[in-house]
């Protein structure tokens, strides 16, 4: 082969070889673009299957539940306190036979109210010449409750004899006849009972007696309890003290609280100025 030969051979080696490296490179970068091509497609492949996976783990677990509120128990509302504008009064009347109520303590009772511009209204329940156990009779006490006082009262008579009296030994005969339809449940209860007897001329039994006037009433809270010393020789300072303790600032003791005649006219005003005060003093009247 001449020289000139060689050269073309050279010259077509060389050709061949840079053709080969053009195709390597292009293959090379073709296989390159491949390879990217299939890692990304396997990390998409990757990241679906963990979503998957964590929404698979998601679903298999338990669902937390909702905390159901507790229930709160509805509070039981407390009694609605009795509000009454009305004042019954019970018990003796410290009248004269056939006197006139319209000048008894309770009609003075009204008229301070009214001159006062007190808006109450006065119930007149008294009962004239009557101890306690018809007093307690009038105001529905049981006959049960009121025939175990009238045992005691025999009891007492038959141990003391002469030295025991009493003005009233059993309810009077025509209670039936007398007792009214009560209507004054409501309202704020005063009782002065005691003067003409009942009770055994013991201090407790008549606080026992008071009591169960005091209970055919719904006003619980709101009372006066009025003492008037009995026309019997008793301890006036032990009958007072014991009321005293029983009932504390409900307690008016009317004996010192007057010192006019208790059936006079002038009397029933005193009374009716003491029970004004009283209940002004406990704020019963406003």
């Amino acid at each position: 082969m001449g020289k000139k030969g060689r050269v073309v051979l050279f010259i077509i080696s060389l050709l061949l070889i840079i053709g080969l490296g053009g195709y390597s490179g292009m293959r090379i970068l073709e296989i390159q673009k491949q390879a990217d091509a299939a890692r990304a497609e396997y990390e998409a492949t990757a990241d679906t299957k963990a979503t998957e996976s964590v929404t698979a783990d998601s679903a298999e677990e338990e669902p937390t539940a909702t905390p159901t509120p507790t229930a709160t128990p509805t509070p039981t509302p407390e009694p609605t306190p009795v509000v009454s504008n009305v004042i019954s009064i019970r018990g003796d009347c410290f009248d004269e036979d056939g006197a006139d109520k319209a000048i008894g303590y309770p009609a003075k009772l009204q008229q301070l109210l009214t001159d006062n511009g007190k808006d109450y209204v006065v119930q007149d329940n008294t009962l004239d010449m009557s101890g306690s156990l018809s007093q307690m009779a009038y105001a529905g006490v049981s006959d049960e409750d009121i025939n175990a006082f009238i045992a005691r009262n025999q009891s007492h008579q038959e141990v003391l004899g002469d030295l025991f009296t009493t003005t009233e030994q059993q309810v009077r005969e025509d209670m039936n006849e007398i007792r009214p339809t009560r209507d004054d449940q409501d309202a704020i209860p005063v009782i002065c009972m005691g003067f003409y007897g009942g009770w055994s001329y013991d201090n407790v039994e008549l606080c026992e007696q008071q009591q169960k006037i005091l209970d055919t009433y719904n006003q619980q809270d709101k009372f006066v309890i009025v003492g008037f010393y009995p026309d019997a020789a008793i301890d006036t300072a032990a009958y007072d003290q014991i009321l005293r303790d029983t009932w504390g600032d409900h307690y008016l003791n009317m004996s010192e609280a007057i010192d006019e005649v208790a059936y006079s006219e002038a009397g029933h005003e005193q009374m009716a100025k003491a029970l004004f005060d009283k209940l002004l003093m406990l704020g019963y009247v406003k």
